[in-house]
């Protein structure tokens, strides 16, 4: 990769906040965030630092609980250990809404 394209590739990095791989040149196309308006029934642009959604009007919690784990489906005995695993999760005390394995 030449100069130009490192760089080129860098200050893009670095402007969209974005990693991007520095060993190959890099051309992303940055994509707009967009939300679904039933009035017009059209898709429009939504900027990233306003919120979109109105806020609750109730007092009902809206935490969301994830777990994650990372499971090496390489290593041995993999069905074992996720059979542990799995045995783990549902013997906690939280009610996890999204589990990531």
């Amino acid at each position: 990769m030449d100069i130009y394209a490192h760089v080129r590739t860098s200050i893009v990095s670095w402007k969209s906040d974005t990693p991007l791989p520095t060993d190959v040149p890099a051309d992303p196309k940055f994509q707009s965030w967009h939300q679904f308006d039933p009035n017009s029934q059209r898709c429009d642009p939504v900027s990233v630092n306003e919120n979109a959604e109105p806020a609750c009007a109730d007092n009902t919690s809206s935490d969301l609980i994830l777990l994650t784990w990372n499971i090496d489906a390489l290593s041995e005995q993999t069905q074992e250990r996720v059979t542990e695993i799995l045995g783990f999760i549902t013997q906690l005390n939280s009610n996890v809404d999204i589990i990531f394995l």
